[in-house]
């Protein structure tokens, strides 16, 4: 009856399951949380993770800093795990690492995090076009006073408060 039909594709069944997740999230509101973001993404991704790896994710994703960084866990073995993704300081590092250790069940962890801190911002006045900015800003100031003036100065109008 139904052998001359056509396996779904992969990507349309992941595209159904991502909507049937992604409206599910938005029902409850979990886009609004790191948390529920990175539950969706790994949904997404088809990944399977075991109860430990939950565990120390959960954790991971409960600090507000750590939150917001590309931190993989994957158990290598009974309470073997294994940390990778990229960190912007040692003390973030070292967070991870105590945090993923606080975890029952833990014994083992073996830490492949990568520190790139953040590259230094240009000062504003080093940017390009910085100082055309800076003209058009004034320009626009001076319009704005010389209008506030004109409004002075006619009768029968009320400056803004």
């Amino acid at each position: 009856m139904f052998d001359d039909q056509k396996p779904i594709p992969r990507l349309a069944l992941r595209i159904g399951i991502a909507g049937a997740i992604g409206f599910g999230a938005l029902a409850t509101g979990m886009f609004a949380t790191r948390k529920g973001r990175h539950l969706v993404k790994e949904a997404w991704q088809g990944r399977a993770r075991t109860r430990l790896e939950d565990r120390v994710l959960d954790t991971v994703w409960d600090d507000p800093r750590l939150a917001r960084r590309d931190i993989d866990v994957e158990e290598m073995g009974p309470g073997h795990i294994y940390l990778s993704g990229v960190v912007r300081s040692v003390g973030e590092r070292r967070r991870a690492i105590r945090l993923a250790a606080s975890v029952n069940g833990v014994e083992q962890i073996d830490d492949a995090l990568e520190v790139q801190p953040r590259p230094p911002q240009k000062p504003p006045s080093l940017r390009p076009g910085a100082a055309l900015d800076r003209v058009r800003t004034a320009r626009s100031t001076q319009a704005v006073r010389r209008a506030a003036d004109a409004d002075r100065r006619r009768p029968g109008t009320r400056p803004d408060v």
